[in-house]
């Protein structure tokens, strides 16, 4: 940006050392052009100083971002997504929810508080196998 700024102070030089003078409808013009580069100098140095703040509040939000995931993302597997029958918002839960030990399972939806999912422990069971039976 500096660049900018001393191409148009080297014009407002030569112009002045050539003698241009103000009183013409020549010295006029020019003097407004150089007035008009000043301003637009001024306006991209203030650009590029937002710019990079910008860059900077928005690295900041990324490091942020990149953090709360490292901290509550729960990774794709072991996670089921299940459609909810009375929202239509899918509802993602880890899969060890299955507690063995119950007969049957009902899972609900966060958003609406329905139920999303009732399964009994043989339905359970039997998914189990049909998913080994299509490794097959």
């Amino acid at each position: 940006m500096d660049n900018l700024k001393s191409k148009v102070a080297y014009l407002r030089g030569l112009a002045e050392g050539s003698g241009v003078n103000e009183s013409t409808d020549q010295g006029r013009i020019f003097k407004g052009v150089l007035e008009v580069l000043d301003a637009m100098a001024d306006a991209i140095d203030q650009l590029q100083k937002n710019q990079e703040d910008m860059e900077a509040f928005m690295d900041c939000i990324d490091e942020d971002l990149a953090k709360l995931e490292e901290d509550y993302m729960i990774e794709d597997e072991g996670i089921m997504e299940i459609e909810c029958p009375n929202c239509g918002e899918f509802v993602e839960y880890p899969e060890d929810a299955v507690d063995d030990e119950e007969d049957t399972l009902e899972l609900l939806c966060p958003h609406c508080g329905e139920v999303v999912c009732v399964a009994e422990e043989e339905n359970l069971d039997e998914s189990d196998d049909s998913d080994e039976e299509d490794d097959d």
